[in-house]
């Protein structure tokens, strides 16, 4: 089989060329020279060149100083708020035609059919595989495997019940030897197919499913949903795992990334991402649609509901996200997809006819929710799949930020301004 064709690395995540160094500090060259003779930014030597690197650590740190002295703690307080960037990342860009990952559009890599696994092992690495991924098999160890048999089968929330499969296989690891290991591949692949596996739980009954040697990510996920290796459900799977890999900095990767620049391993991040991750806030929620529809309401009547929830300042899950004015490109890929399909699920019906009437009499637009609900419901899949689908995919990113968190080598700690009550 010839070797898969192979994109360049990115460039480190760890530190920046002088001309990144004075656009994010807004400094003259000169004045980083300055700095770096003051002993306040280190420079790094790269070999064959006379070009230097400056290290993000030293950069990261004169930015918050600069801000602290320059009395902009108002700004950076509404910067936490859909604000200016407060993290640079090498690793997701948001543009109008959906997010790009490391410089790739999500969407173009989604039309490639390749397994989700290629998409995750480009986050990570930076390597793009042009020929389908297969990761080895993973052992886990004894003391997880008897830990999570002892968990309650079926669940309502996925993303708990996740947070609590993290936490048990790091306390099974080991959490020193984890937040040290050299390379988080190995525990990033073990964690997205213990993720898949965990779908199980969103059946009546269902209890963890553990991947065979091998096996793909997509395939595990349909069968821990209790479907046939359908050809057609593997690749949409893959295609919206993809579409969902990454999405900058939601709350959940900022929760990891907090999480890994205290040194906490990847399972101890990935158990706070889960717990942030659903939320009536968040754009996220797993009720207020799908609850809806599946309880038979009328089309006028889900209208009003989610009205009504607007109208209380809540976030309508499905619906308007502030980075996607003109409705998000990942929704409606995946609603034409559905719309393709066979025969036609009640819900699915529905679910379009809702769309269309917020359209056009509230103006509003889809978000990726709202696609993934269709597909839901376009292949009978349990409740509760899309907003699990949504975490899983996510997954992927989440790791990708907390390796470059970690090798940042910088402790996330913001100041609070105190107010007397």
């Amino acid at each position: 089989m010839p070797a898969p064709s192979r994109t360049e690395p990115s460039p480190p995540t760890d530190s920046m060329t002088s001309r990144e160094v004075a656009a994010h500090l807004g400094i003259k060259p000169e004045t980083l020279y300055a700095y770096v003779a003051r002993g306040w930014v280190r420079a790094v030597a790269q070999p064959g060149t006379r070009a230097k690197r400056y290290l993000r650590e030293d950069v990261e740190r004169l930015k918050i100083r600069s801000q602290a002295h320059g009395g902009k703690g108002a700004a950076a307080a509404s910067a936490l708020h859909w604000g200016v960037p407060v993290i640079t990342t090498g690793i997701t860009e948001i543009t109008a035609d959906g997010p790009h990952y490391r410089g790739l559009p999500a969407l173009q890599l989604a039309e490639r059919r390749l397994p989700f696994e290629n998409t995750a092992e480009f986050l990570w690495t930076g390597v793009w595989h042009d020929q389908a991924l297969r990761w080895p098999g993973s052992r886990f160890p004894v003391a997880f495997r008897q830990s999570s048999a002892a968990l309650s089968p079926g669940i309502i929330n996925y993303a708990d019940r996740l947070a609590t499969l993290f936490h048990l296989l790091g306390e099974a690891r080991g959490a020193g030897a984890a937040a040290h290991a050299d390379t988080l591949l190995p525990q990033a692949r073990q964690a997205l197919l213990l993720a898949a596996g965990a779908l199980a739980y969103l059946r009546r009954d269902g209890v963890l499913l553990l991947p065979r040697p091998r096996q793909r990510l997509a395939a595990l996920a349909a069968q821990a949903l209790g479907r046939p290796p359908d050809a057609a459900l593997i690749e949409h799977l893959d295609l919206a795992l993809t579409l969902g890999a990454d999405h900058e900095l939601p709350p959940s990767t900022f929760v990891a990334r907090v999480v890994a620049s205290t040194g906490g391993g990847l399972p101890s991040c990935l158990a706070g991402a889960a717990s942030a991750f659903h939320g009536v806030l968040s754009g996220t929620d797993p009720d207020g649609l799908e609850g809806w529809i599946n309880a038979g309401r009328s089309t006028p009547g889900v209208l009003r509901a989610l009205q009504t929830r607007h109208q209380q300042g809540r976030t309508v899950s499905g619906f308007n996200h502030p980075l996607y004015p003109q409705g998000d490109p990942r929704a409606l890929r995946l609603l034409a997809l559905a719309a393709a399909r066979p025969g036609e699920d009640r819900r699915l019906t529905q679910l379009r006819e809702v769309m269309q009437a917020c359209a056009s009499k509230l103006g509003w637009t889809p978000a990726f929710h709202a696609g993934l609900l269709a597909l839901q419901f376009g292949h009978g899949l349990p409740d509760g799949t899309a907003a699990a689908l949504n975490l899983l995919g996510r997954l992927a990113g989440i790791t990708a930020h907390v390796q470059e968190q970690r090798l940042s080598r910088v402790l996330i700690r913001p100041r609070a301004q105190y107010l007397a009550g």
